[in-house]
């Protein structure tokens, strides 16, 4: 399937009916992928999970099912009403995730005043001067906290099945934390990027879908550099592909689609690119809930690769030395997140490795520091 100058799929997805009306991003769709797989046995998943570095959907699963009757009215009952959390907001249905990026950004608004902004969005609420909208779409994501212990919600939080998820996380670090996601609108996204731990997400009320790809793609998505606001999130729009700025993203291949159902969970492997699509809401109450549970990877139990004698890091691991490399430069360049980090590395790389380059000004200032210090 994933042909090298594979492109344009427009005429496999004519008659691919399940992606047609899962997703308005199924008539753009121009790069080759392939279905999710999924398995309806738990054991099964437990193994893929512990033995494969490979998304896989869990259907109707046990792990979140006592939150399926967290509706909008569950939530106006028991979370706290008087706690503001921080909402993410875009003025389109895409959420770059930066307190200060154009056109999106983060408000201070209770529980009740975003199923406010939801209600008034689909019009089950008056749009008045209170609750006005405008064109403004929220996106409602935090962790569960002591503001949030009624006894209902702890109740149901605790009846998790939490023995599952141990059996799925063997081999991972301990649960660092875990996110609600509310949503009340079709077809928002949320960017490819991706995330340095494990990540159980499971899929409560509503629909999602999930675009993935390997670290291999690393290249062709153009994340951002790692002391950039964007850290972790690609400079790509796959919905406006721009071959020309991003030349290699129209080798972009190997990409795993998975639609997930109230019920449903999903692995996705650390560093695995990701993009996601809010597809569906209930019809009760126009909302889309879902929860993960992120597991940072125990690096202890890596095999190092004997390079010498023909071992070869994985891509994962490119990826890893590829932001250390960032780190390790940002610790000792005066200004990181303006460039300085790119700077340095073409310096080191320019009229070396390839004959041409230009000159990296940032070494005078870092001599005549050193020279003060000393």
């Amino acid at each position: 399937m994933f042909e090298k100058n594979q492109i344009n799929l427009f005429q496999i997805l004519i008659n691919d009916n399940q992606l047609m009306e899962n997703s308005a991003f199924a008539e753009k769709i121009w790069f080759p992928y392939e279905t999710c797989k999924t398995t309806a046995e738990e054991k099964e998943f437990i193994e893929h999970v512990q033995t494969r570095n490979e998304p896989i959907i869990l259907k109707s699963a046990s792990l979140t099912k006592p939150a399926q009757k967290w509706n909008a009215q569950f939530f106006r009952s028991h979370f706290d009403q008087s706690t503001t959390h921080d909402v993410m907001w875009s003025e389109s249905k895409r959420f770059m995730y930066s307190k200060d990026s154009v056109g999106s950004g983060s408000v201070k608004m209770t529980l009740a005043q975003f199923l406010d902004q939801v209600a008034v969005k689909n019009g089950e609420l008056g749009n008045d001067e209170t609750m006005k909208v405008g064109d403004k779409f929220y996106y409602f994501q935090n962790e569960l906290d002591s503001r949030d212990n009624a006894p209902a919600i702890m109740d149901d939080y605790l009846a998790f099945d939490w023995q599952f998820l141990n059996k799925v996380s063997k081999n991972w670090m301990c649960l660092t934390r875990n996110i609600m996601f509310l949503n009340g609108v079709v077809d928002t996204i949320t960017p490819v990027h991706f995330d340095e731990q494990h990540n159980i997400y499971s899929q409560i009320r509503g629909k999602k879908r999930f675009y993935l790809w390997p670290c291999s793609q690393y290249q062709n998505l153009y994340p951002y550099p790692l002391h950039h606001k964007h850290d972790r999130q690609c400079q790509v729009n796959l919905q406006k592909p721009d071959f020309h700025k991003y030349p290699k993203l129209k080798n972009l291949a190997k990409c795993h689609v998975c639609d997930l159902e109230p019920g449903d969970i999903l692995y996705i492997p650390n560093y695995w690119f990701h993009e996601v699509h809010t597809t569906g809401v209930d019809e009760s109450d126009s909302l889309n809930v879902s929860m993960n549970f992120w597991y940072p990877h125990d690096s202890s139990k890596d095999v190092v690769p004997d390079v010498k004698n023909g071992g070869q890091f994985s891509a994962k691991e490119y990826v890893c030395i590829t932001r250390n490399i960032e780190k390790m430069i940002g610790q000792v360049v005066a200004n990181p997140e303006d460039g300085d980090v790119g700077r340095f590395l073409k310096m080191v790389q320019a009229g070396r490795y390839d004959g041409s380059g230009e000159d990296f000004e940032m070494f005078d200032k870092a001599e005549i520091t050193l020279k003060k210090e000393i």
